[in-house]
């Protein structure tokens, strides 16, 4: 990244808010019992937010190669994605096998607005994706069916990215633990 942008002020507090989005995912998902518990931060101590961004991004990129091998393309991805929030951001017990019929269908303009993309390219990839059976064609939208989150490429993916999220947030409180560490913002340029 080039220094001038790192020196922006807007650029600190892009990473501040990372690091807090982070953080509200992270207490999210030990909540429901996803991850550990993490020990409260030091007071007094800066957020190791140039780590943070680090590992969120290192996260992200295994996150494309799991949806390559599951769906072809990062943007078919991003729409199954958005298809199977939108059908069960009402309820979360709907995410479960079995829960099919109570899902919320979602248009495709619906997940074309949320994603930001072209109404004709989100309703031509949903067809497609509809043609692979990862998701169908309801009354009233698409819905992500049961079979296409028993498929083994969906199954390989939730499994791995569980581990990936394990690892981002083990890493993570590897550092606010260590003060070299903290001080650096870097985990280092290994991969495990």
């Amino acid at each position: 990244m080039p220094a001038a942008r790192v020196g922006f002020p807007g650029h600190h507090r892009e990473l501040e808010a990372g690091y807090a989005a982070l953080s509200a995912l992270h207490a999210a998902l030990a909540q429901a019992g996803v991850v550990f518990e993490a020990p409260a931060p030091r007071q007094g101590e800066a957020s190791p937010v140039r780590a943070a961004a680090r590992l969120w991004s290192e996260y992200l990129l295994r996150v494309v190669v799991l949806a390559l091998a599951a769906f072809g393309d990062v943007v078919s991805a991003a729409i199954w994605f958005e298809v199977f929030r939108s059908n069960t951001e009402l309820d979360c017990r709907t995410a479960c096998l079995g829960a099919e019929v109570d899902r919320q269908p979602v248009t495709a303009s619906q997940a074309a607005r949320r994603l930001r993309l072209p109404i004709e390219t989100t309703r031509r990839r949903l067809w497609d994706l509809a043609e692979m059976g990862s998701c169908v064609r309801a009354r009233r939208g698409f819905v992500v069916p049961d079979a296409a989150l028993e498929r083994g490429a969906v199954i390989q993916l939730a499994a791995q990215n569980l581990l990936d999220l394990q690892r981002m947030y083990l890493r993570l409180a590897a550092v606010e633990r260590q003060p070299a560490l903290r001080a650096m913002g870097s985990l280092g340029a290994g991969r495990d």
